[in-house]
């Protein structure tokens, strides 16, 4: 039996600071590009979302019309899907080291270093640091042989030495929720199947489910989950009506596991069930 307890500090609770971005993204790629004279990269569609460090050479950066100056020592990013095009201007010697990142918090992760799509140039507190970082980085994803640990370790080192967050950047803009609708929606209606629900579409989109939520009631008055909803009811009747597909076919085609809920979904929106609402048809 303990007689007493002494507990002098007092707990501590991590409660009401943020979780950092950081903690759903993971180095998905890394590499090294250098060579000498005049050098131009566009990019109409960044295959990932990227940090570039300047080893050499001055670069002129523009994205979402903004340009940037990055010198030796700069971080730059590419944020997709936005076009990003840079360009070294001088007929000397350039290099960069280049990490590409993954995960649901990948671009978020990139405000940790005060970058964003109108700032995609920053200049990092300590950039010889930096620039080990880097290195090491790049060459621990060189060797065969790596363990996760290793890589989160050195990307958390990389936080702090070139961590530089920006709280005037303010994400949630109209600009910034018609994007992410945009996107959704070219998503959704792309798909073979529409199976996604609201967290695996905030997911794919590399948002939280309340951005998705205030981007979809801002542009369009309802929530994702009722978009959603209306596209499947929308899928099941084209099918029913342009198709031979069985029921059990178009219960799936239009994001359904199951056919009997399916059944009873459908018999709720519609009035009638989907064999019934075909049979009314012919």
């Amino acid at each position: 039996m303990v007689d007493s307890i002494k507990n002098n500090n007092g707990a501590h609770f991590w409660i009401l600071d943020p979780l950092p971005a950081y903690i759903n993204v993971w180095v998905f790629k890394s590499n090294r590009v250098s060579g000498n004279g005049e050098y131009i990269s566009i990019q109409p569609y960044p295959s990932g979302v990227t940090l570039r460090y300047v080893v050499k050479g001055s670069w002129r950066v523009k994205m979402c019309g903004v340009e940037q100056m990055a010198k030796p020592g700069d971080i730059f990013c590419a944020l997709p899907p936005e076009h990003i095009m840079f360009r070294q201007i001088e007929d000397s010697d350039w290099e960069w080291l280049e990490i590409q990142f993954n995960g649901s918090y990948a671009e978020k992760f990139i405000m940790e270093f005060g970058l964003h799509r109108k700032s995609p140039v920053t200049t990092p507190p300590e950039p010889e640091n930096a620039l080990e970082l880097f290195k090491k980085l790049y060459f621990l994803m060189a060797q065969n042989k790596r363990s996760v640990p290793e890589a989160l370790t050195l990307l958390f080192k990389l936080v702090g030495a070139c961590g530089n967050k920006q709280d005037i950047y303010v994400e949630q803009t109209e600009k910034s929720q018609k994007m992410i609708v945009t996107k959704a929606i070219d998503y959704l209606e792309t798909m073979p199947s529409v199976g996604k629900n609201v967290s695996e579409l905030a997911e794919q989109l590399g948002v939280d489910r309340t951005t998705l939520y205030r981007a979809f009631k801002g542009e369009t008055g309802q929530s994702p989950h009722k978009y959603i909803e209306k596209l499947k009811l929308e899928r099941s009747i084209e099918l029913l009506s342009s198709t031979n597909m069985t029921v059990a076919e178009v219960s799936r085609n239009s994001g359904f596991s199951d056919v009997k809920y399916f059944i009873g979904w459908f018999k709720k929106k519609n009035g009638v069930t989907p064999g019934s609402y075909r049979k009314s048809l012919r």
